[in-house]
């Protein structure tokens, strides 16, 4: 995506070709490549290759966690491509609430998702969004550094 806004072709940036076409505006294609990047990388960070069965309870928590962080990072990823490659926002919610049901996230990573992306009529406010990150990061650090008293 980044190279998309750097490089020019014929005076215009890559990305205003690419918003043409029509592979952009399919969910299936969303769909798609979304399950297949979450595989991917699942795969590659897991450190366990064996299968549910043959696996011990601690292994079966740490890929559950594995899985969510992998299912999160995923998502804030492509919600933010979506947006980028400006798709109706009812597609965005419709995608976003289809992959809920598949995942485990917990309801505070959702919240942070559904915050990430605008509601179906397209309505977000970033100042509201920045304000409640930063707060909920000021107390975040105020946590931490309380464990570090002695």
């Amino acid at each position: 995506m980044i190279l998309a806004f750097t490089y020019q072709w014929e005076g215009r940036f890559v990305y205003q070709e690419i918003l043409t076409l029509p592979i952009w505006r399919s969910m299936r294609f969303w769909n798609a490549a979304f399950l297949h990047a979450v595989h991917s990388e699942r795969k590659l960070r897991s450190p366990h290759n064996k299968c549910f069965s043959e696996q011990t309870p601690e292994q079966r928590v740490e890929a559950a966690e594995i899985h969510r962080n992998t299912f999160f990072g995923q998502m804030s990823s492509f919600l933010t491509n979506m947006m980028a490659f400006q798709l109706p926002p009812g597609d965005i919610t419709e995608f976003r609430e289809k992959m809920f049901i598949m995942s485990e996230l917990d309801e505070e990573q959702k919240l942070m998702l559904r915050q990430l992306s605008p509601d179906e009529e397209g309505e977000f406010s970033l100042s509201d969004k920045f304000e409640n990150l930063k707060e909920r990061g000021r107390s975040f650090f105020q946590s931490v550094s309380r464990s570090f008293v002695c």
